[in-house]
C-alpha cells in the first residue's frame, strides 16, 4: 500500500463522514475535505502513531500530497 492510499485509510478511520473516494494528491485538507484545525490535529496524531514518528514544529499542509511529502521523507 503507498502512502496516499494508506493516508486515505486514516482518513477514513478518523473521520469515517470523509468520503475518501475521490481524494487525491491534490485535494486540499480545509476546502476540498472540510477540515479544521482540531480535525487536522486528529489526523496528525493517527499519522504519527501509524508511521511512528512525530511532526516537528509548526507545520502546515495545503494538500494531501503535501502531506504525503513529509510523510515520506520522515518515516523510517
Amino acid at each position: 500500500m503507498n502512502t496516499l492510499e494508506k493516508l486515505k485509510m486514516l482518513i477514513s478511520e478518523a473521520m469515517p463522514e470523509i468520503d475518501i473516494s475521490s481524494v487525491t494528491e491534490n485535494t486540499t485538507l480545509q476546502n476540498d475535505l472540510g477540515l479544521d484545525s482540531l480535525a487536522i490535529m486528529m489526523i496528525s496524531i493517527v499519522v504519527e502513531d501509524e508511521f511512528s514518528f512525530e511532526f516537528e514544529g509548526n507545520i502546515s499542509f495545503e494538500t494531501v500530497g503535501e502531506l504525503c511529502d513529509y510523510i515520506e521523507k520522515h518515516n523510517n
